[in-house]
């Protein structure tokens, strides 16, 4: 993690979305890559790399990758957008970057809003591959900021019962 982002994990969360809006290119990307990181931090996920860049990915830069460490091991793969909506062609990146990189776990976040073809795709890669997409709009940064960790845990802990639904399917493959 670089030091300059370190000493900034300790800011108010508020602190940090308010310079999302600033006029100033540095401060709006440092701010986004604060967040990316107090969020991962809140997730109990470790941060391992930070904007990655491979040769197996044709150089293609993520933006955090961290581990995830609880009753299984997953690599999460993260990208961030201060953005007023992301397409799905934003998805369909991370998705090739995720095989590549072998993560578990796409982890997309805007200050916007998906469109609505976003959330179709990550359902379609939930039922048709190892994969699991997490999206944090900017509603549910507003409910972060105003409840703190649990808001953020509620929200992907709800996707996480999405995607278990979504799945369900799978192991009647697999049995056959």
């Amino acid at each position: 993690m670089p030091p300059e982002l370190r000493s900034k994990l300790r800011q108010p969360l508020s602190v940090i979305l308010r310079d999302l809006k600033s006029r100033n290119r540095n401060v709006k990307g440092e701010a986004l890559e604060v967040l990316a990181l107090r969020i991962l931090i809140d997730l109990g996920l470790q941060p391992i790399g930070f904007r990655t860049r491979a040769r197996e990915t044709d150089y293609a830069e993520t933006d955090l990758t961290a581990d995830g460490l609880h009753l299984y091991y997953a690599r999460w793969l993260v990208q961030c957008k201060n953005s007023k909506q992301v397409s799905q062609a934003h998805l369909t990146r991370e998705i090739g970057l995720a095989t590549l990189i072998r993560a578990h776990v796409i982890l997309l976040i805007t200050t916007g809003v998906f469109v609505p073809r976003v959330t179709t795709q990550a359902a379609l890669a939930a039922q048709q591959t190892y994969l699991q997409v997490v999206l944090l709009d900017g509603t549910a940064l507003k409910e972060y900021e105003r409840k703190g960790r649990s808001a953020l845990l509620d929200a992907v802990e709800e996707q996480a019962a999405e995607v278990l639904t979504l799945k369900r399917p799978q192991e009647r493959v697999n049995a056959d």
